[in-house]
Parts: C-alpha cells; sequence; structure tokens
C-alpha cells in the first residue's frame, strides 16, 4: 500500500465515523423538537450517504475518481448542514453551533485540497449567517457571526497545514524507511564472492572490493588490522617487539 493509499484510508475512517455520528445524533432533533423530524432524517441520511460514497471513493477508486467525489462532498456537506439547519429551528436549531466544528473539520479534512477545505467551511459559516439573517437577526449579532466563522476558518486552516506538514513528514519517513529495509534485504541473499581475492560481484555484473559493497549498501565502516595467523605468516621471521 502507498503512502497516499494509506493517508486515503485514514479519511475513509474518519468519513466512516462522521457518516455514523450525523445519522445517529437525529435523537438530538426528535428531543428538540418533541417528536421525528422527518425532513431532518432525510437531509441526515443523504448527508451519511454522501459522506460513506467518498470514504469507498478513497480506498476503491483511482485519484481522478477520488478528486471528483471530494469536491462533490465537500460542496454538497454545507448545503445539507444549511438545510438541516432551516428544518431543525434556523438559528434556534441546536445544531446552530455545530457549524463552527465543521468549518474546521473541513479543512482538516481536505488538507490535500486546502483550498477547496476552506471553501466548503466558508459554506458552512456562511448558512448559519444566513439563517440568523432569515431570522432577522441585529446587524451586531450578524457581525459578531462573520467574527467568529472567520475566526473558525483561520484556526481550521492552520490546524490543516500543520496536519498536511505532519502527514508529508510521515510520508517522507515511511520512505526513507522502506529504502533502508531495501538495502538491508540486498546484503540477505547469496553473494557472488571470488574464491581468490574476494571481490564480489554487484547487479551490474562488475567485481567490488568486500568493504567497497558492503559500506555502500549499510552504515557499516571498516578498519583494517592482522590477525595473529597472517602475522605469523608474513612476519613470523621478526624478532619480538620489532615495529
Amino acid at each position: 500500500m502507498s503512502d497516499r493509499r494509506v493517508t486515503y484510508v485514514q479519511r475513509s475512517r474518519f468519513l466512516v465515523a462522521g457518516a455514523c455520528l450525523i445519522v445517529a445524533a437525529h435523537g438530538v432533533d426528535v428531543w428538540a423538537s418533541g417528536g421525528p423530524n422527518w425532513a431532518a432524517l432525510a437531509l441526515r441520511i443523504a448527508w451519511g450517504g454522501l459522506l460513506l460514497l467518498e470514504a469507498r471513493a478513497a480506498v476503491k477508486s483511482g485519484p481522478r475518481a477520488l478528486r471528483w467525489m471530494t469536491v462533490t462532498t465537500a460542496l454538497g456537506t454545507p448545503v445539507l448542514f444549511t438545510a438541516l439547519l432551516a428544518v431543525t429551528g434556523r438559528s434556534e436549531s441546536p445544531l446552530f453551533p455545530f457549524a463552527y466544528v465543521l468549518a474546521m473539520a473541513a479543512t482538516i479534512v481536505l488538507f490535500d485540497l486546502f483550498a477547496m477545505g476552506l471553501v466548503s467551511a466558508a459554506l458552512a459559516v456562511g448558512g448559519a449567517w444566513l439563517m440568523l439573517l432569515w431570522d432577522g437577526a441585529s446587524s451586531r449579532a450578524l457581525l459578531s457571526w462573520v467574527h467568529i466563522g472567520v475566526i473558525a476558518l483561520i484556526l481550521g486552516g492552520v490546524l490543516a497545514l500543520a496536519f498536511r506538514v505532519t502527514q508529508r513528514a510521515n510520508e517522507r519517513l515511511i520512505g526513507d524507511l522502506r529504502e533502508a529495509l531495501t538495502n538491508v534485504k540486498t546484503l540477505k541473499g547469496l553473494l557472488p564472492v571470488c574464491a581468490w581475492c574476494h571481490r564480489i560481484r554487484n547487479d551490474a555484473g562488475y567485481w567490488e572490493r568486500l568493504e567497497a559493497y558492503i559500506s555502500a549498501r549499510s552504515e557499516a565502516e571498516f578498519s583494517h588490522g592482522m590477525c595473529p595467523e597472517c602475522f605469523a605468516k608474513n612476519y613470523g621471521d621478526l624478532p619480538p617487539g620489532s615495529p
């Protein structure tokens, strides 16, 4: 599995968890309205289904299809959220403060499509602002919401950038570890060694000194000396203590 595919699998798990949470939280609508809200339930199912489709695309589809699915989810999520607010009380909806969370989550989940993440987050904040406008909120309340929304966008953007930097660092680390593991594996097979000069034939067919071959494929370094047997064989006629 490639490093980028690992990231997509992680995203798919987050999307599945989000879809389950969105549908399961329908109980909040029932509690707030005192009865079943079928319109809200339908919107939640549609929203959860959209997230599940992207989660499936993250692990099954190619990069191009996944990108289109991600854009669809990024634009569809704030639209469905705004519609959900409209059928659960607009600015009085218990889900209204969730716009902050959604704005930050959108940028983090779409860290590799940063601009699209900001657009999705801005649409979520703008949808909540429209609910305030629809209910006739004061200009002060509207301005305060704009300030809060901008802060949410900035925080989400900073977190997304930090996550992207961390993810890229992890991908580089995994790549370095795989490369190191590959180099280690080259020293585990059969090595063609000359029986006379003890040089090793490399993958290109050239013969290398033992020291050069191993040093190029590991962190080992060599120092040279002489064992007692070789010293006795080559310099046995020297008197003891001679240099």
